[in-house]
């Protein structure tokens, strides 16, 4: 299914596993580019080497004020319901 998602840019918190995991191999799959987010690094970097050049991540904590600063500095031309 061809969902129009090709080079599209998403962000994704809690993607190390469960349903954040399952929404990233989805997005990826229909050619969007994601941006993880989770706590656990290791497992982020192992989803990135499997999609070399479509996975960025920052491993940080969303219990803390400061990681929201900190992801807005580093993602760019996140879609925002659909819209550019």
């Amino acid at each position: 299914m061809d969902l129009h998602l090709q080079n599209k840019n998403f962000l994704i918190c809690g993607a190390s596993s469960g349903f954040g995991n399952a929404i990233a191999k989805a997005l990826l799959s229909e050619g969007a580019n994601v941006y993880l987010v989770a706590r656990r690094e290791e497992r982020l970097n192992e989803i990135a080497a499997q999609y070399p050049g479509r996975v960025h991540y920052l491993t940080a904590d969303l219990k803390e004020q400061a990681t929201i600063h900190k992801i807005m500095e580093r993602i760019e031309d996140i879609e925002l319901n659909g819209s550019h």
